[in-house]
C-alpha cells in the first residue's frame, strides 16, 4: 500500500471486452444513493403466515446513519444528484443510473456465497410493483451502463467464489459486465463512520486531478496515519 498504486481486472478476457467496447459515457457527472432503512420494519407474512422472500432480507438492516453524511461529504466537493430516502429505490436507480458518469452506492449488502448471483444491494423498501428493492447480481449483468467508475461503499462487495481463469465471482463483478471498467468495493464489512473519512479524500484526490488508483491509495495512507490504532486493521 506505501509503495504502490494497485489496481487489477478479474481477468484477461473481460479487461480487453470492457475496454474495447469504448461506449459512450454518461453526460452527468455523479449520483449517489443512500437508501433508508429501519430498525423497526414489519415482517410481512403471506397469507399461509410464511415470510415473503423480499421481507427477509431487510428485518435485521439497521439503519446506516453515516451514508447520508458521506453523499453529503462527497456533493461538497463535486456536483452530485442525490437519491436519499424513497427517492433511493431500486426503480429509481434502473431509470437513472444509466445517465451517470460516475455512480456512488453507499447501502446494505446481502452476500450468497452459496449462490453468488442472488448476492444483493438493499435499496429503500418502496411500494412498487414492478421492483423489490433488492438489486441481484444476476439483474446487475443485465443493466446497460455507461459510468466509467462505480463505488460499492458497502459490505463485502467484492467477496465471491474464486473461479479459476475468470476471477471472483462477485456482486461487484455484475457492474463490470453492465459496461462500468472501474469498481471500488470492500472485501469485508466496513463501519459507516470509517467510510466517510476514507471517501471524502479519495474524491478530493480524485478531482484534484489523481488516477481512481492514486487518489484511493493516498486516502488509504492517510486515514492509517490519522486513525486510532485499533481502527486500521480490517479484521
Amino acid at each position: 500500500l506505501y509503495d504502490y498504486a494497485v489496481s487489477y481486472s478479474y481477468s484477461s478476457t473481460l479487461f480487453q471486452q470492457v475496454y474495447a467496447e469504448n461506449q459512450a459515457r454518461g453526460k452527468k457527472k455523479l449520483a449517489a444513493f443512500a437508501p433508508e432503512y429501519s430498525k423497526n420494519t414489519a415482517i410481512h407474512l403471506s397469507d399461509d403466515g410464511r415470510v415473503i422472500t423480499r421481507q427477509k432480507y431487510r428485518k435485521n438492516l439497521y439503519p446506516i446513519p453515516g451514508v447520508l453524511e458521506e453523499i453529503e461529504e462527497i456533493s461538497k466537493i463535486a456536483a452530485t444528484d442525490i437519491f436519499t430516502g424513497q427517492e433511493a429505490s431500486e426503480t429509481t436507480f434502473r431509470r437513472v443510473a444509466g445517465k451517470y458518469d460516475l455512480l456512488h452506492l453507499a447501502m446494505h449488502t446481502v452476500v450468497d456465497n452459496n449462490n453468488p448471483m442472488f448476492s444483493k444491494l438493499i435499496f429503500s423498501d418502496t411500494p412498487d410493483s414492478t421492483n423489490d428493492g433488492l438489486l441481484n447480481t444476476f439483474e446487475i449483468f443485465g443493466l446497460r451502463l455507461r459510468a466509467r467508475m462505480v463505488v460499492l461503499s458497502a459490505c463485502s462487495t467484492g467477496e465471491g467464489d474464486y473461479s479459476n481463469g475468470e476471477g471472483v465471482m462477485s456482486l461487484a463483478r455484475g457492474f463490470v459486465y453492465a459496461g462500468s471498467p472501474s469498481l471500488i468495493m470492500t472485501m469485508w464489512e466496513i463501519e459507516d463512520k470509517t467510510s466517510i473519512l476514507l471517501m471524502k479524500r479519495f474524491y478530493q484526490n480524485l478531482f484534484k486531478g489523481q488516477n481512481k488508483a492514486k487518489a484511493l491509495q493516498e486516502a488509504k495512507i492517510e486515514f492509517i496515519r490519522q486513525a486510532k490504532p485499533e481502527n486500521t486493521h480490517p479484521l
